[in-house]
């Protein structure tokens, strides 16, 4: 494939993202569709033109890397944990106000690695889509996964007061869930300590993304 048909892959790839994120009613006030000559003119087609507000994580350059490497490290701790805990047998998961939360979480903590994901694959300035599917969902998901992690592991303590449940299985799951619990709250306080969310807007006339 040379270069030319690469990037009219590329482009055509981009096209069809762009088409879904406008299924969604969410995002699709952020798009105009036009129509632009193709096929040396001999046909028309419609192409959709990004001309929503851009968002930026209010992080300088020096401090980039360090935090998503912070962020990164910090969900895959936290998912292993959670995965560590779900593999083992604790006396203390027969109590449904322990597996309930713990198994509730599954979906926090999977949504938490694809906005990590998204976060180290999309670049500043962000379209609104990007910024929601990364930062934004990444800072929501932790804390909701901290704050279940923590309900999972109060209820396992005081299955283990009652009936006296101190098998080793129970032991690693408290300190399997705190990681993972703990693992998560931090993401989100970094997140909250070193990200100012900025909304920016592009200049009608030069095309330049400014803060708004």
């Amino acid at each position: 494939m040379d270069h030319r048909s690469k990037k009219k892959s590329d482009n055509q790839a981009e096209q069809a993202k762009t088409a879904a994120y406008i299924g969604f009613r969410k995002y699709a006030s952020d798009y105009k569709s036009r129509l632009v000559s193709a096929d040396n003119g001999r046909r028309m087609k419609e192409e959709f033109v990004y001309t929503g507000d851009y968002f930026h994580h209010g992080l300088s350059s020096e401090r980039e890397k360090p935090v998503k490497r912070q962020t990164l490290i910090l969900s895959l701790l936290a998912v292993i944990g959670y995965v560590a805990a779900g593999l083992i047998d604790p006396d203390a998961m027969r109590s449904f106000f322990t597996a309930l939360p713990y198994a509730v979480m599954f979906l926090p903590i999977g949504f938490m690695a694809a906005g990590e994901y998204r976060v180290l694959r999309e670049k500043a300035p962000y379209k609104r889509e990007a910024f929601d599917h990364s930062w934004k969902r990444l800072r929501a998901t932790s804390l909701a996964a901290a704050i279940l992690a923590a309900v999972s592991l109060v209820s396992a303590v005081i299955f283990m007061a009652v009936t006296g449940a101190h098998g080793r299985d129970d032991l690693l799951f408290l300190l399997l869930m705190a990681a993972s619990g703990g693992c998560s709250l931090e993401i989100w306080r970094v997140i909250r300590k070193e990200c100012a969310f900025e909304t920016l807007e592009k200049d009608g006339k030069e095309g330049n993304i400014r803060q708004k």
